[in-house]
C-alpha cells in the first residue's frame, strides 16, 4: 500500500518595491545591526501528493539571507556604470562619435526605468584630472595633439560654468521620463566623456578601473545590493603596468609605450590558436587562456599557438610584465562579493560575477601577436591592416571581458573596417543599455522546483526510494539542464509557475486569505490586490537558467517584460523541494 507524503507548494516573494518608507527603515535595519532580505518566501498552500518514497529534501541554496536589494520607489534594482575611456592622441573622432550615440544608451536605461549611477575616468595614470581612476567632473583638452584630428574638435564651450557632481544620478534627471531630462542628462554626461586627447600614449583602462573602484573618496558610486557595468572604450590595447618599482602606478614597460606593451606581454594574453575547437580538461582552447591559468598555459604553449619572448631574467616563457587579468578579475569579483554581502567563498564569488557586466568597444582581436624583432603595426581596424593608424588591437581588454558570463559581457569594434573610420556607436551602446536592461529585471528563483524520477514508477506504483508525481500526473522524459552535473532534473507533467503582481492595500491586517476581500490574498501581514502576469506577454520563464543555477542553486529564471508597479511585490509560486 503506497505511504502518503506531504509537498509544499512555495510562494517566494521578491520585494522588488516598497513603500515611500522603505528606504529610513532599512537604514535603521541596518544601524541595529539587523540583515534583512527583501527576498522572502512563504507557504500559501499545502498539496496532499501520492507515492511511497519519503518528502525530497530541499537542497540549501547560495542566495544569502543578509543580501539586501534596496531600490528606490518604483524602479528595479540598481545598477552603476563606469566608463573608461581612452584620451589618448588618437581618439579625437572616436569621442565625437560617443557623444553622438550616447542618446541610444540612455534611452535603452530609460525605457528599463533603471536606476543607474554614471561616471567617467580615463586610461591615462598620470593625468591628475580624471586619470589615475580619478571621476571626471570636467571635459579634457584638445591642445598638444590637436594635428591628430582629422575632423573639427569637440566643443567643450558649453561645459564652462557647470559644476558637475564626481557622478550623475537617475535620480537627479526625474527619472529620465521627458526629452528635456534625456536632454540634460545627456549634456552633462558629455562634459565627463570628452576626456580628451592629451593624456598617456600608455592606456591603462584595467588599472583605471580598479584605482576608480579603490578611491576611498570615491565609494559612494557603487551602492550596496548594485550591479556593476564597466565599458572599456579605446583604439589601443591595455598596458596596465604596475608592477616595477617606479610607484604604484606605472612600472618599468611604460616609457617603452606601445611597443612595450606588446613585446613585454603576458604569457595568457598570447595565445594565437591554431587549433579553436580543440579541448584541453573539458574547456575549449579559447576558455584556457581566457581563464589565464599560467602553470596551465606553459604545459600546453605548442597546442595553444602561444607567441613571446622568455624572460631572459627568471626563464619563464613570458616576460609577464603586465598586471594579469585575472587580478583585476579577482578584485572586481571580490569587491562585489564584498559590498552586496555574498561573502567571498566560492558560492560567493560565482554569485557577485553574476553581478558584473563588462562591455568593451575596441579594435577587436585579430590573432596576430609580435615580438620585438618585428614591426608592432598600430593600424588594426577590427581585424583588418588596410588603415592607417586605426590604433592595435585590444586583445588584452577583450580577453577581460571574456572572463564574465555571455548574458553580461558586449565585445564590439571601435573601427569601421569598411573605410576605417570610427563607427556609429549607437548600435553597441543601445546593445550595452539593453544587457543592462535585461539584468536589473532578471529574477533568479531562491529554490528548485520539485524534481521526478522518469523511471521512478513500476507499473501503478512507485519504486521505493523513487521521487514519483501525485495521482493523475507523469514525469516528463525530457531531462531539463542535460548533461548539467547536479542540475539535470525532470518535472511532472502538471508544473505550473504562477507569476502574479501582489499590491498592498492599505490599512490592512491579516493573516490568512479569508480575511481578505476577495479576490485579494494575504501576504506578508496584509491583504494585497492581485495581477496575474501572461508567460510571453508580460514575463519570460527560463527553466533552464546556468546562470540562476551557478547563483541561487535554483535554474529557474525570470524576465519581466517591464518594470514592477510602483509599491508592488512580485509574486511566484512553483512545487519546491521540500525537507
Amino acid at each position: 500500500m503506497q505511504q502518503q507524503r506531504f509537498a509544499f507548494w512555495l510562494s517566494t516573494v521578491f520585494w522588488i518595491l516598497l513603500p515611500r518608507l522603505r528606504r529610513p527603515i532599512f537604514a535603521l535595519f541596518r544601524r541595529l545591526a539587523v540583515r534583512e532580505s527583501v527576498v522572502r518566501s512563504a507557504t500559501l498552500a499545502t498539496a496532499l501528493w501520492s507515492g511511497c518514497a519519503e518528502p525530497i529534501a530541499l537542497r540549501p541554496t547560495e542566495l544569502r539571507s543578509d543580501d539586501p536589494r534596496v531600490t528606490g520607489q518604483g524602479d528595479v534594482r540598481t545598477v552603476d556604470i563606469l566608463f573608461v575611456v581612452d584620451n589618448s592622441n588618437s581618439m579625437c573622432e572616436e569621442q565625437k562619435r560617443l557623444l553622438e550615440s550616447f542618446d541610444a544608451f540612455v534611452q535603452s536605461l530609460a525605457t528599463a526605468k533603471a536606476d543607474f549611477h554614471l561616471a567617467v575616468v580615463n586610461t591615462d595614470m598620470i593625468d591628475l584630472v580624471g586619470g589615475q581612476g580619478i571621476f571626471r567632473t570636467s571635459p579634457g583638452t584638445y591642445l598638444e595633439n590637436v594635428a591628430s584630428c582629422s575632423e573639427t574638435i569637440p566643443d567643450t564651450s558649453f561645459c564652462a560654468g557647470k559644476a558637475l557632481p564626481k557622478f550623475l544620478s537617475s535620480m537627479s534627471y526625474g527619472g529620465l521620463e521627458t526629452p528635456e531630462q534625456l536632454a540634460s542628462l545627456q549634456s552633462d554626461f558629455s562634459c565627463m566623456v570628452l576626456t580628451g586627447i592629451d593624456g598617456s600614449p600608455v592606456e591603462m583602462g584595467l588599472e583605471a578601473a580598479r584605482q576608480a573602484l579603490s578611491r576611498a573618496d570615491q565609494q559612494d558610486f557603487f551602492r550596496w545590493g548594485s550591479l556593476l557595468a564597466i565599458v572599456f572604450v579605446s583604439d589601443e590595447n591595455d598596458c596596465s603596468d604596475t608592477t616595477g618599482t617606479r610607484g604604484a602606478l606605472i612600472g618599468p614597460v611604460y616609457p617603452l609605450e606601445d611597443n612595450g606593451c606588446e613585446w613585454n606581454r603576458n604569457l595568457e594574453d598570447s595565445c594565437l590558436l591554431p587549433d579553436p575547437n580543440a579541448t584541453f580538461g573539458g574547456l575549449s582552447a579559447l576558455e584556457v587562456c581566457v581563464e589565464g591559468n599560467r602553470n596551465t598555459l606553459a604545459g600546453l604553449a605548442s597546442e595553444l599557438g602561444v607567441k613571446c619572448e622568455p624572460d631572459p631574467s627568471t626563464g619563464a616563457p613570458c616576460s609577464n610584465k603586465l598586471v594579469a587579468r585575472r587580478t583585476f578579475y579577482d578584485f572586481l569579483v571580490k569587491k562585489v562579493a564584498e559590498r552586496n554581502r555574498y561573502g567571498t567563498d566560492e558560492a560567493g564569488l560565482k554569485a557577485a560575477a553574476n553581478d558584473l557586466i563588462v562591455a568593451a568597444i575596441i579594435n577587436t582581436d585579430a590573432g596576430v601577436r609580435y615580438n620585438s624583432n618585428e614591426v608592432l603595426d598600430g593600424n588594426w581596424c577590427n581585424g583588418s591592416l588596410s588603415f592607417p593608424t586605426a590604433g592595435t588591437q585590444g586583445y588584452r581588454y577583450q580577453l577581460f571581458a571574456e572572463m564574465f558570463p555571455e548574458a553580461h559581457r558586449v565585445i564590439s569594434p571601435i573601427c569601421d573596417d569598411t573605410n576605417g573610420e570610427a563607427v556609429n556607436f549607437g548600435p553597441p551602446l543601445q546593445l550595452i543599455g539593453n544587457v543592462i536592461g535585461k539584468a536589473i529585471n532578471t529574477v533568479c528563483m531562491q529554490f528548485r522546483p520539485m524534481q521526478c524520477d522518469p523511471d521512478g514508477m513500476d507499473g501503478e506504483a512507485c519504486k521505493p526510494g523513487a521521487r514519483c508525481c501525485p495521482a493523475g500526473q507523469t514525469c516528463n522524459p525530457e531531462r531539463l539542464l542535460l548533461g548539467v552535473e547536479g542540475f539535470e532534473y525532470s518535472v511532472c507533467s502538471g508544473f505550473e509557475v504562477i507569476v502574479e503582481w501582489h499590491t498592498p492595500v492599505p490599512n490592512t491586517v491579516c493573516e490568512t486569505n479569508n480575511e481578505c476581500v476577495a479576490p485579494q490574498k494575504c501576504s506578508v501581514g496584509v491583504c494585497n490586490t492581485v495581477d496575474v502576469l501572461v508567460r510571453d506577454a508580460d514575463y519570460t520563464l527560463d527553466l533552464e537558467s546556468r546562470s540562476c543555477a551557478s547563483t541561487t542553486g535554483s535554474p529557474i529564471e525570470l524576465g519581466l517584460r517591464a518594470p514592477p508597479p510602483s509599491g508592488s511585490s512580485l509574486v511566484v509560486s512553483y512545487p519546491r523541494e521540500v525537507m
